[in-house]
């Protein structure tokens, strides 16, 4: 466990190697174990996932929490052009930054209904048929699903969905 603190903000890097963690404690989870990920703590004391290391593989599920510090959002490029094809995002996540999942092979994905926010181009250029996306999240940002061969869409109608946020062709459904 490697920490830097910079103007109030602690950087931690999950090593695969490290010895300072008990890696027994995340054997029996059902998400994809802690030490792939690549995290800052913030000045609320949570943690942001910053990038990710695909030995861990290409079907991930994020975990909620990483050592007891609960994960709150998904970084700017944290999972950029990493081939996954396919992501669960744990009901601890609020935002999803810019080309967060950018061009990766992604034919599913489970947004929660913690999500308030998803950035611009964060799931450009995958392989998506349909989204739905939860009554939690208020804005979605430009070409943010973009570049994909999506046939359906739902969304609150409560959502600014800003400009070729879906592909031309597909059908948005209000709720």
């Amino acid at each position: 466990l490697f920490q830097d603190q910079m103007k109030g903000v602690i950087a931690t890097v999950l090593d695969k190697t490290s010895q300072s963690v008990d890696r027994k404690l995340y054997s029996n989870l059902e998400s994809t174990s802690p030490y792939f990920f690549g995290t800052v703590i913030t000045a609320q004391g949570t943690l942001t996932i910053t990038s990710y290391d695909t030995s861990g593989g290409l079907a991930i599920i994020i975990p909620s929490e990483i050592n007891g510090i609960p994960v709150t959002a998904i970084a700017t490029d944290a999972f950029k052009n990493k081939g996954l094809t396919s992501v669960e995002i744990p009901n601890s996540v609020t935002s999803i930054g810019y080309a967060a999942f950018l061009n990766n092979q992604l034919t599913s994905v489970v947004i929660p209904n913690s999500v308030t926010s998803i950035g611009n181009s964060a799931f450009y250029n995958n392989k998506l048929t349909s989204v739905e996306i939860p009554n939690s999240v208020t804005s979605i940002g430009n070409s943010a699903f973009y570049n994909n061969p999506l046939t359906s869409a739902r969304v609150p109608t409560s959502t600014v969905i800003q400009a070729n946020t879906f592909p031309a062709a597909t059908v948005i459904t209000r709720y």
